[in-house]
């Protein structure tokens, strides 16, 4: 009758969870830097609207990072290694915690460029509206269907 064995810890072929967590985390930290750089090209930091959806997206995907961060320094046997990768997640914290002034900076000039936008298409439908009630021509037939039509922009 043929046994059945378990690997050794230290066997080959058999990974600790330790090594697992950091292949993991390394995949995780490479494949979120990966995807950062693709979607910075090409880099359009004049843009508004370019940096409020590139910071949505590196939003939406540092939960990744994080992932990657946390696996890697569980893995880290190495005291030197653990401080100096501790250090440099506290740099990258501190840089998001920073970034969030750009944002909503960035939010607050939007949301201006926005109101302002608005405002003028709200005159501009006003003085189109006074013009055409204040000079109807004779073959021209408005009605109040035309006024409800979106302007042309």
């Amino acid at each position: 009758m043929a046994s059945i064995s378990t690997p050794t810890p230290n066997g080959a072929g058999s990974y600790s969870a330790k090594v697992i967590c950091q292949i993991v985390g390394f995949a995780c930290l490479a494949g979120f830097v990966i995807d950062m750089v693709v979607l910075a090209l090409p880099p359009n930091l004049a843009s508004l609207e370019w940096r409020a959806g590139f910071t949505q997206q590196l939003a939406d995907r540092s939960i990744i990072m994080l992932l990657g961060a946390a696996l890697t320094i569980f893995s880290l046997d190495s005291r030197r290694l653990l401080k100096r990768f501790s250090t440099l997640s506290l740099v990258i914290g501190v840089i998001f915690l920073l970034s969030t002034l750009l944002v909503i900076r960035d939010s607050l000039t939007l949301q201006q460029q926005a109101i302002s936008n608005i405002s003028n298409q709200a005159s501009q439908i006003q003085t189109r509206i006074q013009d055409a009630q204040n000079k109807p021509s004779a073959d021209a037939k408005v009605t109040p269907s035309n006024f409800n039509k979106r302007p042309n922009s």
